[in-house]
């Protein structure tokens, strides 16, 4: 189509030049004609973008500047928790609060891991499953079909310990 437009430009600039065919007979308007149709080949020919279709640039594969996201952590996976000082315990005077709890102090603790997302109903019926285990807490009172992706509760520090064991031999 780009060619078809030169044509149409080259055949426009000879009518306007030449308007009528006695002109082109004539030998003075045939020159006149022939050095325009000459100097506008030549232009193509010395500026090709101007008179060839237009290439698209090669874009270059470049990283993106803002980092890629990083991967959403699935079920089971851990992550360190560095060391560090951790404040514990309160100053506030509540009755029958434990004796861990007050004063408030402050504890250095080593580096540890901890999962991403708490064990959940679905993990734990896996466990009870699997290991043949028969739980101490009342975990059903707030398990319902369909919650299987909620984190499990109503558990004893000895059901969480059985399912530590069992689940590699993580600890609490």
């Amino acid at each position: 189509m780009y060619d078809q437009d030169i044509t149409n430009l080259v055949e426009l600039l000879t009518h306007f030049f030449c308007p009528s065919r006695e002109c082109v007979i004539r030998g003075a308007m045939q020159d006149k004609c022939l050095v325009l149709q000459s100097l506008l080949l030549l232009s193509c020919l010395a500026f090709p973008t101007s008179c060839t279709p237009a290439e698209e640039p090669v874009q270059e594969v470049t990283q993106p500047l803002t980092p890629a996201e990083p991967e959403k952590p699935q079920v089971g996976d851990w992550v360190l928790i560095p060391a560090g000082e951790f404040t514990m315990g309160s100053n506030s005077t509540i009755v029958d609060q434990p004796a861990l709890n007050t004063p408030e102090h402050t504890l250095e603790l080593p580096d540890y891991e901890i999962m991403v997302y708490e064990v959940t109903n679905g993990q734990w019926i896996r466990f009870m499953t699997e290991g043949d285990y028969e739980p101490e807490g009342n975990w059903r009172d707030l398990y319902s079909i369909g919650r299987e992706d909620v984190p499990v509760s109503n558990l004893t520090f000895d059901d969480a310990t059985a399912y530590c064991e069992w689940d590699g031999g993580n600890r609490l």
